[in-house]
């Protein structure tokens, strides 16, 4: 079958659609940022604050490179995943790549993971992810919301 690859930014409901639709596929959910956190032992907001973005970084890579390996898994991932475009073509060997995309307008940048990467010119950065984002992916869901991707992802037969 392959697996569902959700990405977005904080707050488009990765994890709560991920979780759902792993739910009612009986599919596995995994959620990269909460495999960082439980490894770690602490939040992602204090990674980057005691480790810095690259310590981050490496954490994302070592968990994307294991579940590049999963079959029939709804997976999602962390906000920076697009800052390494070479996993991307490994997710969409194994599955679709969904972009679950909320408004920037309305995003808060308190709750990204490492905010200090985005800088001082935070929505010219974020309009750059999200056209990383929309290159990206399979496809696109906007807004995001359970029903509707599911009902998406049937209509390209994504499974049965």
């Amino acid at each position: 079958m392959g697996n569902i690859v959700l990405i977005g930014f904080h707050g488009s409901e990765k994890t709560s659609i991920g979780k759902e639709i792993s739910e009612r596929l009986k599919w596995s959910f995994y959620d990269t940022d909460a495999i960082i956190e439980k490894r770690e032992g602490k939040k992602l907001q204090e990674i980057c604050e005691l480790y810095g973005e690259n310590y981050y970084l490496k954490r994302e890579e070592e968990i994307m490179a294991e579940v590049t390996q999963l079959e029939d898994a709804i997976i999602a991932m962390g906000d920076a995943s697009p800052l390494d475009l070479k996993h991307f073509e490994k997710l969409r060997e194994k599955g679709t790549v969904v972009y679950l995309k909320a408004p920037l307008e309305g995003l808060d940048p308190g709750g990204l993971r490492c905010a200090r990467r985005y800088g001082s010119e935070l929505m010219m950065s974020l309009s750059s992810l999200d056209e990383i984002y929309h290159e990206e992916a399979d496809v696109v869901i906007e807004p995001p919301g359970v029903d509707f991707t599911l009902e998406t992802l049937k209509k390209m037969a994504v499974f049965k």
